[in-house]
This record gives structure tokens, C-alpha cells and sequence, in this order.
């Protein structure tokens, strides 16, 4: 992905975080993890506006797991049960990606 593309779903990115505004050297990391985690994965013949969807999916995913040490994360609201998040950081990205990789023999 080129920086142009890189620039706007970084934009994407915040906003849907809801962090505009705010210092983004952190969240260009995450954004370069998930790049790296998506154009791995993703097949060749995968449009590009389906690696962009996984991509933020997995981002936002990397950026909630900044505060979920051990995988697990705190409810914000009284009394509300504690959230596990997944493991693997592509669990967003598998059902968007999957069918564009065509079939895999192990």
C-alpha cells in the first residue's frame, strides 16, 4: 500500500476510534502491525477494498488490546463482566479475507 492509502486509513482509522485529534505515532504502529498481519494473509486475487476493511478491523482490534493485559478487558460499566478478547489478532479479519484465498492444502 502506498502512503497516500496508508494516510487515509490512518484518518479512517481515528475516526473510528473516535481519537481525532490526538497524537498518532502510536496508531501508525498498530496500523503498520495490521498491514503487515493483512497483505500476509490476504490471497492474491483479494480486492483491494477488502484488505483495507481487514486491515481497520484488525487495527481497531490491535488498539483495544493496548489496555486488555492477559487478554482480558475491564468493563467501563459498574458492575459489567469482564470482556476476553481473541488471541489470534486476524479473528476480525478470517470471514472478510477467507474467501478470496481460494483453497489451501496443508
Amino acid at each position: 500500500m502506498g502512503e497516500e492509502n496508508t494516510a487515509r486509513l490512518l484518518e479512517r482509522l481515528q475516526s473510528r476510534l473516535r481519537l481525532d485529534g490526538r497524537d498518532t505515532s502510536e496508531l501508525e504502529d498498530v496500523l503498520d502491525y495490521a498491514m503487515t498481519l493483512v497483505t500476509d494473509y490476504a490471497g492474491k486475487d483479494t480486492p483491494q477494498g477488502m484488505i483495507e476493511l481487514a486491515v481497520l478491523e484488525v487495527a481497531a482490534d490491535l488498539w483495544a488490546k493496548r489496555d486488555a493485559r492477559g487478554g482480558i478487558l475491564d468493563s467501563p460499566f459498574e458492575g459489567g463482566a469482564p470482556t476476553r478478547l481473541a488471541r489470534d489478532p486476524l479473528t476480525a479479519a478470517y470471514p472478510i479475507l477467507d474467501r478470496y484465498r481460494g483453497i489451501v492444502f496443508a
